[in-house]
């Protein structure tokens, strides 16, 4: 026999199926936003993977330092420690030269080595089959995936321009990898080790060492007989460093795809209440004819779990589109702030899936159980009574008031708590926002009672459709109450991530404006990401013997590594012009420059000294060309170009240790009286394009062994006028927060489907109260404005409330949550512009979603009723 409960709630969609549609909206875009998220990060992170072991095949070891490493190296490695198991590696980037935009990695190996030519690629085999003689000895000859040849549109034996560090060259199709989806294959060209040196300019230098399994006294071994410089790590080691230089970027993303899913959970929770609510009456019919109450608790749980899996499911599906869409946005932002990755590919697993469905199953059911357990205890007689409905909601209100207290007071005791970490600063935000939200409704309600009174109003009987909306305001808080809430929550996380944006926006065009303070800046144009070429020493000179130039700041930097995680290490001259553009956390500036030249004494950056709580005069140890140092910190200076820290120190100093290399980048002051158009023109008829010989990059005692001649090529040079660089950075910085815009839609998408739920709701159930009013000579104009009234005040409210709740926000994302994720300290301006479109955004939001529902109400016909 069929569960009678079951088919009063069948009935009940059958008749109200927006309601079936609504629920189904909220519990779709939260699940959506959260999938999609997930999808994104994970796809990154996976990206990031596969393209180390792009590099290691089925190697699990490898031997790598901050620069290339030299082939002696490799050839007493071999018959000093008689590792018969290692392989060399060289590797590097190029761009098509066919106008395509794809990056292509160049992995260069030794096949007489052991290494096979697919690179231990699984279900992958050569099309035609190539013998080693033909690798090794057509001049550029490569082995191309065929997913890659399609998008080139070309095939074997084809010729095809590439552009890389040193220019514009040639590369031959020699055979093509074909056979199984394996996205290690992705855009890699391989070919033999001695060709990809010549191609890529590292004649007598590689890459890595790869090397297999290897005990802990093998690994102990290599590690104490490796020269200073260089580092034994394991895959794991290695795949950690490359995927944390984002970990923070990625945790942002999550936690805004968590607040699209909490809204719609409000909005689940919400739509299911008004059902059961609107459903209280048939419950308790069926209490008195004998159902018990654990048969329509469960039966309703069937019900909840039915609707949360379909609405999840289309959610999941939503949100692989979604991400389609969003990936592209994150892989821009991953390559303009950390580093490019040829791997850029959408990852869709089984459990990647399960997680969300998982996520917006169990919390559309914990989301529904306290109005599914309210409803099963309330006795048959009192489920019949509406008054006492709203004396319940009046009192889970007042319950929510403490609640909301002690959420409160849990957010500022983590925020305050700096040993919480980020995760405490993200909870902090939940428990603000969920507080607040948990205040709303009484806010609301006190407010619109508060109004209402004839005795506040001067023309009372003029006002009277006014006066009846704000008391159905708050007459029917139970119905309206979450939905608000939710609206809250949107239109708040809207200011406050709006706030937090200008306050970054202008702390950061602030501080590019004192630091980029020369008037020209000079590099070689670079072709490819992350590859900056040194600057030939006649540009140097012709510059700084200009007559019409004030100074010149020369500028290097390298990666090296602090506590085994990557920083980025500067030198320059720092000629007085350029030290006006640092500002330091405290201290005086002159006192700190003075206090940099005492031997090994550094300036740090902001975020850097944060990660690592790093004080003046604290000692930083350094991995240097010639092995660890310990250097001692002179000051703090604030920075926002790196989220994992910077260290400055002077040219000399850093000679010393990292090795003399000439700049890669001059900035120019002009003398006053100077035309800095009339400079860059000199400039460009000099050296607009530069025979440019690669140095060195880092002296070793094995590099008498090398052989380092670049190949000469013409390379242009790039001139950009300050106002120009920091336009770009600016662009950067916009391309950055675009998705975030897009997270925030989400969120207003489900807050305004809460109002249109709740509106609707309220529609259907007071069509009693319609019969009064149209027997009162009210029209359907005065009908419509009624509700509008209703929704307008509403989302005036909703807005209202939002404005200091989302400048709370905006100071919780700048002090605690941006401060520990990246390390940066930013200037916390209140925004009005910010605070007035949020305002309009929640009165237009509610008001729009009002629309249909007032049109119903205006068109509804008593005599359909009576019939």
């Amino acid at each position: 026999m069929r569960s009678p409960t079951l088919l009063t709630s069948r009935r009940h969609f059958q008749r109200h199926p927006w309601q079936l549609l609504l629920l189904l909206l909220g519990i779709l875009i939260g699940v959506a936003a959260v999938t999609a998220v997930d999808l994104v990060n994970q796809s990154a992170r996976e990206s990031f993977r596969l393209a180390n072991e792009q590099l290691l095949g089925r190697s699990r070891f490898q031997i790598n330092a901050d620069a290339p490493l030299p082939e002696a190296l490799y050839r007493r490695l071999r018959t000093e420690l008689a590792l018969s198991a290692a392989t060399p590696v060289v590797s590097g980037f190029v761009n098509d030269g066919l106008g395509k935009g794809i990056l292509l990695r160049v992995i260069g190996i030794d096949p007489l080595a052991g290494t096979p030519l697919d690179q231990g690629f699984d279900g992958v085999r050569l099309n035609p089959p190539l013998t080693l003689a033909q690798l090794i000895t057509a001049r550029h000859g490569v082995i191309l995936d065929s997913r890659t040849a399609s998008q080139l549109e070309v095939g074997v034996g084809d010729s095809i321009p590439i552009i890389t560090s040193k220019g514009r060259q040639r590369i031959s199709v020699l055979s093509l990898l074909v056979g199984a989806d394996e996205p290690r294959s992705n855009n890699l060209l391989i070919m033999d080790i001695g060709q990809a040196q010549q191609l890529l300019g590292l004649s007598g230098q590689l890459s890595q060492i790869n090397l297999a399994d290897l005990d802990r006294q093998q690994q102990a071994q290599i590690r104490a007989w490796l020269p200073n410089g260089y580092r034994l790590q394991t895959a794991q080691q290695q795949h950690q460093s490359t995927a944390g230089l984002t970990d923070s970027f990625h945790l942002n993303l999550t936690a805004l795809s968590l607040l699209a899913l909490m809204v719609g959970l409000l909005l689940v929770y919400n739509s299911t209440h008004f059902s059961l609510i609107q459903r209280q009456p048939v419950f308790g019919q069926l209490r008195a004819l004998g159902v018990t109450a654990a048969e329509i608790r469960r039966a309703i749980l069937w019900e909840t779990l039915a609707i949360a899996i379909v609405g999840s499911l289309l959610g999941v599906l939503v949100g692989i589109v979604l991400a389609q869409l969003l990936f592209g946005l994150v892989v821009q932002t991953i390559d303009d702030l950390y580093l490019s990755n040829n791997i850029n590919r959408l990852f869709i697993s089984l459990p990647m899936l399960l997680k969300p469905l998982l996520i917006g199953t169990g919390g559309c059911l914990l989301a529904s159980w306290p109005s599914i357990r309210q409803l099963a205890r309330i006795p048959p007689r009192q489920s019949q009574l509406r008054y006492q409905q709203e004396q319940r909601a009046a009192r889970s209100n007042r319950l929510g008031l403490y609640l909301a207290g002690g959420l409160l007071a849990s957010s500022a005791l983590l925020a305050v708590w700096r040993d919480s970490g980020l995760i405490g600063g993200f909870i902090a935000i939940a428990c603000l926002l969920l507080g607040l939200a948990l205040m709303t409704p009484m806010v609301v309600a006190g407010i619109s009672r508060i109004l209402s009174t004839p005795a506040l109003q001067r023309y009372p009987n003029r006002l009277a459709l006014g006066r009846m909306a704000l008391r159905d305001c708050y007459r029917s808080l139970s119905r309206t109450g979450v939905a608000v809430m939710a609206l809250m929550i949107a239109v708040a996380a809207t200011i406050g991530m709006a706030v937090m944006i200008d306050s970054f926006r202008s702390s950061l065009e602030g501080w590019l404006q004192q630091r980029l303070n020369a008037d020209i800046y000079l590099r070689l144009q670079q072709e490819l990401p992350g590859k900056a070429e040194a600057l030939p020493p006649e540009l140097i000179a012709y510059v700084r013997n200009h007559p019409a130039v004030r100074a010149v700041a020369s500028s290097r930097r390298i990666a090296s590594s602090l506590n085994g995680r990557r920083v980025e290490v500067f030198s320059s001259n720092l000629p007085e012009p350029m030290r006006r553009g640092y500002r330091f956390t405290e201290g005086d500036p002159d006192t700190i420059w003075k206090r940099l030249q005492e031997q090994d004494r550094v300036l740090i950056s902001e975020p850097l000294a944060n990660r690592w709580r790093l004080a003046t005069n604290d000692p930083i140890v350094l991995q240097t060309g010639s092995g660890l140092h310990a250097f001692r910190v002179a000051g703090i200076y604030l920075d926002y170009g790196s989220d994992n820290g910077r260290v400055l120190l002077p040219e000399s100093r850093f000679n010393n240790h990292w090795g003399d290399a000439p700049p890669t980048t001059l900035g120019v002051y002009l003398k006053p009286s100077a035309d800095a158009d009339q400079v860059i023109t000199e400039l460009q008829q000099q050296f607009g394009r530069l025979s440019n010989q690669q140095p060195n990059q880092q002296p070793n005692p094995l590099s008498n062994q090398l052989s380092n001649q670049s190949p000469h090529q013409q390379q242009p040079l790039e001139i950009r006028h300050t106002a120009r660089l920091l336009q770009k950075s600016l662009q950067v910085f916009e391309r950055t927060f675009r998705i975030t815009d897009v997270l925030r839609l989400l969120a207003m998408g489900v807050a305004a489907i809460g109002i249109l739920g709740a509106l609707m709701a309220l529609q259907l159930e007071r069509q009693g109260e319609l019969h009064i009013l149209r027997s009162l000579g009210f029209t359907a104009l005065e009908r419509a404005k009624l509700l509008l009234y209703q929704s307008g005040w509403l989302g005036l409210l909703a807005g209202l409330i939002a404005i200091p709740s989302g400048h709370l926000l905006a100071w919780l994302l700048i002090e605690v949550i941006h401060l520990r994720a990246f390390g940066w300290s930013m200037i916390y301006q209140p925004s009005l512009s910010a605070s007035l479109i949020g305002l309009l955004l929640a009165v237009a939001a509610a008001l729009l979603a009002s629309l249909w529902p007032a049109w119903r109400f205006a068109r509804y016909r008593p005599r359909l009723q009576t019939e």
